[in-house]
């Protein structure tokens, strides 16, 4: 296994150590958990592209580690909010939006994997990562002084990110579509 493989893996096993962190109530601990997984994520397509030691193996298992660690983040800030409000109302629903997403983009992946079909990550899906990424380390810290419109900067990244998930889902599915025809 190349190093490349070697941090997807680490930022798995990080999922669980930030999950703790965070239901302990060290918030900013989580967060710094969750940015240096995110980090690795950076790392080893840094890696693998500079060494060329990019594996159908990581191609399939990086998008994947990546949705195991934002899903888990969203998931622990949901469970953490107060459902009642319209802040846990909105946490819920983005959370459901990415998961949908993530699970149909995965699922895509499986049907092109299946046809011996390797489908990479494009740019607007890394730009979505990337916004989800931010936005998940401002809602894990929590109590953002600034408001755009009274919407906590936190809560202004979530929505933008989901934004993004609805956008770079379509187009996944729009890019990917002869998957479903090849596999007929």
């Amino acid at each position: 296994m190349n190093i490349a493989n070697k941090l997807t893996f680490t930022r798995i096993i990080l999922i669980p150590v930030m999950a703790v962190l965070y239901f302990c109530g060290l918030n900013y601990i989580a967060a710094a958990v969750f940015v240096i997984a995110v980090l690795t994520d950076i790392l080893d397509g840094n890696l693998a592209r500079k060494y060329n030691i990019v594996t159908d193996f990581g191609k399939f298992l990086d998008p994947i580690a990546d949705k195991m660690i934002n899903i888990t983040a969203l998931l622990l800030l949901m469970w953490s909010a107060d459902s009642s409000g319209a802040a846990g109302m909105l946490l819920t629903v983005c959370t459901i939006i990415i998961t949908a997403r993530e699970f149909t983009v995965t699922g895509f992946r499986v049907i092109a994997a299946t046809n011996r079909v390797v489908i990479a990550a494009d740019k607007l899906g890394k730009i979505k990562t990337v916004v989800q990424d931010i936005a998940i380390v401002f809602l894990m810290i929590g109590n953002w002084p600034f408001c755009l419109v009274n919407i906590p900067v936190d809560y202004i990244l979530l929505i933008a990110a989901t934004v993004l998930t609805i956008i770079s889902g379509i187009n996944y599915i729009v890019k990917n579509r002869g998957v479903f025809r090849e596999s007929k």
